[in-house]
């Protein structure tokens, strides 16, 4: 590695944490995230249960008015739009969500 892509490298770095975004943090997080809800239901399953509770009520809430309703319909229809006008490849986007995550499949 030569001097001029270190300090581009850190210097994206500094950005990142600069406006409060750490992708390795957040890829550390995402991959240890199944353990830590574990833990915490086995730790503390009231909390979990009323999060999820929680979580439940305000999607219903959500979903269950009509304004909810029109924004799914909204957004699913762009979706499938998208997807059969070939706008949105889904192994594109497969790609792009192991680069995100930084697992790339070893079949390539």
């Amino acid at each position: 590695m030569n001097r001029t892509t270190t300090n581009e490298e850190s210097r994206t770095h500094q950005q990142r944490r600069e406006h409060g975004l750490d992708v390795s943090r957040l890829r550390e997080v995402g991959k240890n995230l199944g353990e830590q809800i574990e833990e915490q239901v086995q730790k503390r399953p009231y909390v979990v249960i009323g999060a999820a509770a929680g979580i439940g009520f305000v999607a219903g809430s959500l979903f269950g008015s009509r304004l909810g309703q029109m924004l799914l319909a909204a957004g699913l229809g762009y979706v499938a739009k998208n997807l059969l006008a070939g706008d949105i490849d889904v192994e594109r986007l497969q790609e792009k969500l192991e680069e995100l995550s930084g697992e790339r499949s070893t079949a390539e």
